[in-house]
């Protein structure tokens, strides 16, 4: 997506899923692309009631509504989902890049820990 020139905007532990086959064979996703945007030229803001206070601890500190979104701030979202997913602590990790990140994941999928409920999403019902 960066590639592109795409933000996702939500990266959260609730909008990746993983598989969990049998034959070795997990792979991980990322749902939910409401808030993907194209950041060419000045690049777009977050929506208006962008929800960074219930997920502070994933969100960049500028990822607020109306700020100017970033690819940066996807990759801090990577770097705090790592340590969460991989119940990991190493400072490094702080200034991995996005290649970095990948071939990190790569090595250390068996310290992997289940952070799973009976949700499919964490998203609030929505009238």
């Amino acid at each position: 997506m960066h590639g592109q020139n795409f933000v996702h905007g939500d990266l959260l532990p609730r909008n990746v899923i993983f598989t969990n086959d049998e034959g070795c064979n997990d792979k991980g996703y990322l749902i939910d692309f409401d808030l993907t945007r194209e950041v060419l030229g000045k690049g777009e803001t977050y929506v208006m009631g962008y929800n960074y206070i219930d997920f502070v601890a994933f969100r960049h500190p500028d990822a607020v509504a109306g700020k100017q979104m970033a690819k940066e701030h996807d990759i801090h979202s990577l770097r705090m989902m790592s340590r969460y997913f991989f119940n990991i602590s190493d400072d490094r990790l702080d200034e991995c890049n996005i290649g970095e990140l990948i071939a990190w994941f790569s090595k250390n999928t068996e310290s992997a820990q289940n952070v799973c409920d009976n949700q499919a999403s964490g998203s609030p019902d929505r009238p």
